[in-house]
């Protein structure tokens, strides 16, 4: 499992009273029997085994102690209602195909998980389904250059974003954990009075010091003519956003968009090259659904070409929620498969607020699990302001199935990021994008 990053714990002190209540102790793990009443008559107790959760606070990727965690059987009945530990975890005897909900409130949001299709065995990470990305400062570096004639500005990259500079001002900016890399290229581009771009200058396989810096010597290179190709485009594509970012995500982007593309649309714009690249299409239906195409190329390669059709996941279009049943009704076109799908409700009540996600294999019969009656309350209701929902689903080529994003949540990052393990990464999403699956794509 993927280490809990230390940081300061943060409970809630309302769920954990709640919790204590319900289990009679504090870090000790309620499980089976004791906590969500006699297993089922026609379970064998061979058939039960343990899942075991951690779950965290994506901003800090602390523990959340005190976190009340519900264990379902596959007809729904409460397998355990448990409290998360000073380690922030918890775990309970489990059928094959059940679920597990962790409750999670600070202040007045509260957020809710659910992993549906666990099997015994698993050790799965709740992190609310957002990579925890550690934004503590570790250093500066900066570069040196030869001025360029035509540069109103500099913009200058690291591993981590890049930031912009006028003629003259020290070059230097601070690197943090998130984006640090030991081994890194390093980019600047001089921009115009319109900020366009005009040149740059690159190296590569730079390592990194703290506080260190390195001399740009130029020559200063013009940037270069690259061409993306959409082959056996959709008609009920509405637009298509090419972008290309050096040397990977978080690297110098240039992007143009294509309105109302053909079968076959070419885009044409100005990039830098470098050692790697990473190409990502957004397109966009005539009903408003997404679809994110990524992939890592060549750095030098001045072309991309991508057959549309063949690469699509299903359309998601917009789902329809009942709250009565907590069910969501979530119609797509297409029959690719992807490694797993999301299903979210955002929802008020007076100055609380609520976020439910569902992570599932697919987007058939998905539904919030029943929770118990001590936290009946906080599952959406007549009367409260409900956002719409939305539902997206996912595949990456480092993936090999559902089990393997179930087992994996908690290192998205390595499974959907450009320094992950993934050369292609795949999003389909309903027009409203569930807030973890636009973690994924930013």
């Amino acid at each position: 499992m993927p280490p809990i990053h230390s940081a300061p714990w943060r409970a809630s002190a309302a769920l954990l009273s709640l919790a204590i209540a319900a289990a009679g102790c504090g870090d000790d793990l309620a499980s089976g029997t004791d906590a969500g009443g006699e297993p089922p008559a026609d379970a064998t107790p061979s058939a039960r085994g343990t899942v075991t959760v951690a779950v965290v606070d994506p901003a800090t990727g602390a523990p959340e102690v005190g976190a009340a965690v519900v264990f379902a059987d596959p007809d729904g009945a409460i397998a355990a209602r448990v409290v998360t530990n000073s380690d922030g975890r918890a775990h309970a005897q489990v059928l094959p195909g059940g679920a597990v909900t962790a409750v999670v409130t600070h202040g007045a949001a509260t957020w809710l998980e659910t992993v549906t299709a666990i099997e015994p065995g698993d050790d799965l990470v709740l992190d609310r389904v957002r990579p925890y990305r550690d934004p503590r400062p570790v250093g500066t570096f900066g570069v040196t250059y030869p001025d360029h004639p035509d540069a109103a500005s500099y913009t200058f990259h690291t591993s981590c974003p890049g930031g912009d500079f006028a003629p003259g001002e020290p070059v230097v900016m601070t690197l943090h954990a998130a984006c640090k890399r030991g081994v890194m290229d390093v980019l600047l581009i001089a921009n115009d009075a319109a900020h366009a771009p005009v040149a740059y200058l690159d190296q590569r396989g730079v390592e990194y010091v703290a506080d260190g810096s390195i001399a740009l010597t130029g020559p200063w290179q013009p940037l270069r003519s690259v061409t993306a190709t959409y082959a056996h485009v959709p008609a009920a594509i509405a637009s298509i956003r090419a972008v290309r970012a050096v040397p990977d995500r978080l690297g110098y982007t240039r992007g143009v968009d294509l309105a109302a593309p053909h079968a076959t649309a070419t885009a044409t714009f100005a990039a830098v090259l470098g050692a790697s690249a990473w190409m990502r299409s957004e397109l966009r239906s005539d009903a408003g659904s997404r679809q994110l195409i990524e992939a890592r190329l060549d750095g030098v390669a001045q072309d991309y070409a991508l057959d549309v059709g063949a690469a699509l996941l299903p359309w998601v279009r917009e789902p329809v929620f009942d709250p009565a049943t907590g069910a969501f009704a979530i119609a797509s076109d297409g029959d690719a498969t992807a490694d797993g799908a999301l299903a979210a409700i955002t929802y008020a009540r007076g100055d609380r607020t609520f976020e439910w996600t569902v992570v599932a294999p697919d987007l058939a019969d998905v539904r919030l699990p029943a929770l118990p009656d001590e936290l009946a309350a906080l599952a959406p209701a007549a009367g409260d302001a409900l956002d719409a929902p939305g539902a997206a689903l996912l595949e990456s080529n480092a993936l090999a199935d559902y089990a393997a994003l179930r087992r994996g949540l908690g290192d998205l990052d390595e499974w959907f990021a450009t320094r992950g393990r993934a050369s292609r990464v795949r999003i389909s999403s309903s027009p409203r994008m569930p807030a973890a699956a636009k973690a994924l794509a930013d």
